[in-house]
């Protein structure tokens, strides 16, 4: 209830705070998965730096 009443009036606090949840969402999925994909060579790195980069790079022009 007190996060909901601060998130009203911090200017911009509900979108630092769904980045924050994303942001905690996407590290835990991660460690979930990377045991079972198993040793990263390059190839793999490669395509996982790729699949985080290519996200930001379609929200560059991107505005509301």
């Amino acid at each position: 209830m007190f996060l909901y009443h601060a998130l009203e009036v911090i200017p911009g606090g509900a979108g630092s705070a769904m980045l924050f949840s994303a942001g905690t969402f996407l590290y835990v999925a991660t460690v979930h998965v990377l045991p079972e994909v198993g040793p990263l060579d390059k190839f793999k790195l490669f395509l996982m730096i790729l699949g985080s980069i290519v996200p930001l790079l379609f929200s560059l022009g991107h505005s509301h």
